[in-house]
C-alpha cells in the first residue's frame, strides 16, 4: 500500500504542476503558433501530464482545450504503451538474483516460482555493464545469460499473500534453448514450435461423387509467443497478417485466410499470449523458411498507477469516483465462516467496456452466486483485494454482467488464504479494501522478421 499512496501523491503533483497548467490554457490561444507550441511542449513531457490532460479533455469550458487535450492524450498514451522502457545495467560483483531483485523495484515486477530450483544461478556474482540505456527486455536477457538462465512469466495467484503488486510477476528457470525472437518496443515476438502434419484418410462410407473417397490433410503451422514488459497486458485484436513467407527455393508459403477461419480468442489479459500460423506445407528434407514478416493487431494496457480505493465497511451505497470510471457499493457480505460476496455497480465515463457475454452458467443449489460466464476482460485485471493490513488477497473469483456499454454489476467472491504451513488448513482472511485502477490503452501492431527457420 505503500507503493500505490507515493504513486498517488506524484501523479496529484504533476496534475498541480503550474507549467502544465499553463501549457494546457495555451491549447486555447487564439494564435496558432501558441497552440502548436503548447502541443509540442506537452507532449515532450509524456507520462507525467496524463492526469492533467485527462481533466481538461473532460472539464475544460474551451473546446478547443477539450479537442486538443484529448488527440494528446490519446498520441501520448499510445506513444507509452509503445516505446520501450529504457533501464541502466551497471552491476558491478553483484549476485545475478539481488541485480534482478533492484530492476523489478525499479519497474514494478516481482520474482516467484521456485527459485532454489535456480538458487545457485540467482548467487552467481558477476559483472554487467551497459553504456547507454538499453530496454528492460534486452537488460533482463542480459542477467539471465549472465545467471545462465531464461524468464517467463507467472500468474498473480503465485504473487505471496503480503505481496501487491500491478504488474505479473516473473519465473525464472535454468537455461535451455531458446527460439528465435523478434523485438519491437516492448514487444517480443518468439517461434515456439514448427509442426508438419500429413494425415491420409479414407472413407468407406461415403456419398454418391466422393470417388475412392481418400483425403489428404497436410498442413505446416508455426506457434508464435507474443509477449509484452511485466507493466503491460495483451489482447489479441485478430489473426496476424503474413506480409512475407518464402522457402528457400523462394517459392511464397502465404495461405490465404478465408471468411470464418480467423482465429478466435479467449483467456486473460496478461503480458504474454500463443498465437497459431498457417503456411503452405513442405515436405521436403531440410528445406527451410527463408524469410518470413509480418504484423499482429494487438489492444494494449497499462493500469494507472493511482487507485479508487473502497473501504468495504460502512460503504454500501456510496460511490466512488475515478478518472474513467465510477464505482458503486451495492453489498459486501463478508463471513468467516462461509461465501463471501462483494457486488459493485461499476460505470464507465468515456468508452464502451470490455465485455461480451456468453451464456450463463448454471448453478446448483447452495453453489456459488449465479454469476455470467464471460469472455475475460481487462476489467478483470484492475481490481484487487487487500486484508485489514494492506496485503494483497490471492485466489478470488469475479463474475461480470453487463447492464448496458457502458456499465455493469461486478460480484466478487474471495477465497481462502493459501496455508502458512504444511498441514494447516487454509485460513478464511476477510477483505478490508477494494482497489480499483483505471487503465491507460491503446491498439498496436507488433511488427515481426525471422529468417532461416527450419521445418521438420
Amino acid at each position: 500500500m505503500k507503493t500505490v499512496t507515493i504513486l498517488a501523491m506524484l501523479v496529484l503533483a504533476a496534475t498541480d504542476d503550474p507549467e502544465t497548467t499553463a501549457l494546457i490554457a495555451r491549447l486555447g490561444s487564439a494564435r496558432g503558433a501558441d497552440r502548436e507550441a503548447a502541443s509540442a511542449a506537452l507532449e515532450a513531457k509524456g507520462r507525467a501530464v496524463l492526469p492533467a490532460l485527462r481533466k481538461a479533455s473532460r472539464e475544460s469550458r474551451d473546446a478547443e482545450v477539450r479537442d486538443r487535450a484529448a488527440k494528446l492524450l490519446s498520441q501520448i498514451e499510445h506513444d507509452v504503451l509503445t516505446h520501450p522502457t529504457m533501464v541502466t545495467l551497471d552491476v558491478r560483483n553483484q549476485a545475478v538474483g539481488d541485480a534482478i531483485k533492484v530492476l523489478g523495484e525499479k519497474n514494478h515486477f516481482d520474482l516467484v516460482g521456485d527459485l532454489d530450483a535456480v538458487r545457485e544461478n540467482l548467487l552467481r556474482r558477476i559483472t554487467l555493464r551497459e553504456d547507454k540505456p538499453i530496454p528492460l527486455l534486452m537488460a533482463l536477457d542480459r542477467l539471465c545469460a549472465a545467471g545462465r538462465m531464461r524468464f517467463g512469466y507467472g500468474y498473480y495467484s503465485d504473487l505471496a499473500p503480503d505481496s501487491f503488486s500491478r504488474s505479473c510477476p516473473l519465473i525464472f528457470m535454468a537455461a535451455g534453448v531458446s527460439g528465435p525472437s523478434s523485438d519491437f518496443g516492448p514487444f517480443r515476438v518468439k517461434i515456439h514450435t514448427v509442426g508438419y502434419t500429413l494425415q491420409r484418410t479414407r472413407l468407406l462410407e461415403r456419398e454418391a461423387g466422393q470417388g475412392e473417397g481418400r483425403v489428404v490433410d497436410e498442413r505446416l503451422s508455426l506457434e508464435l509467443q507474443v509477449l509484452a514488459e511485466p507493466r503491460l497486458l495483451l489482447k489479441p485484436a485478430g489473426g496476424a497478417t503474413i506480409l512475407e513467407a518464402v522457402d528457400d527455393l523462394g517459392r511464397s508459403l502465404i495461405v490465404p485466410i478465408r471468411p470464418g477461419e480467423e482465429p478466435a480468442f479467449r483467456g486473460f489479459p496478461d503480458p504474454i499470449f500463443d498465437l497459431e500460423i498457417k503456411l503452405k506445407p513442405q515436405s521436403r528434407t531440410n528445406a527451410l523458411i527463408k524469410r518470413l514478416r509480418g504484423l499482429i493487431p494487438v489492444r494494449v494496457v497499462e493500469l494507472m498507477p493511482e487507485p479508487i480505493t473502497v473501504p468495504l465497511a460502512g460503504s454500501q451505497g456510496k460511490s466512488f469516483d475515478g478518472p474513467d470510471m465510477t464505482l458503486v457499493l451495492q453489498s459486501a457480505q463478508l463471513n468467516p465462516k462461509a461465501l463471501s460476496v462483494i457486488e459493485l455497480l461499476i460505470r464507465s465515463k468515456f468508452e464502451d467496456l470490455d465485455i461480451e457475454p456468453n451464456k450463463p452458467t448454471d448453478t446448483q443449489p447452495g453453489a456459488f452466486p449465479p454469476v455470467p460466464d464471460m469472455s475475460i476482460p481487462f476489467l478483470m485485471r484492475q481490481f484487487f483485494l487487500l486484508d485489514e493490513k494492506g496485503n494483497g488477497l490471492p485466489g478470488w473469483g469475479c463474475g461480470i454482467e453487463p447492464k448496458g456499454a457502458r456499465e455493469a454489476k461486478v460480484a466478487f467472491i474471495p477465497g481462502p488464504t493459501p496455508p502458512a504451513g504444511a498441514g494447516e488448513a487454509p485460513a478464511v482472511n476477510l477483505p478490508a479494501t477494494l482497489l480499483y485502477f483505471g487503465i491507460i490503452r491503446t491498439t498496436a501492431e507488433i511488427p515481426f522478421e525471422f529468417r532461416d527457420i527450419p521445418l521438420p
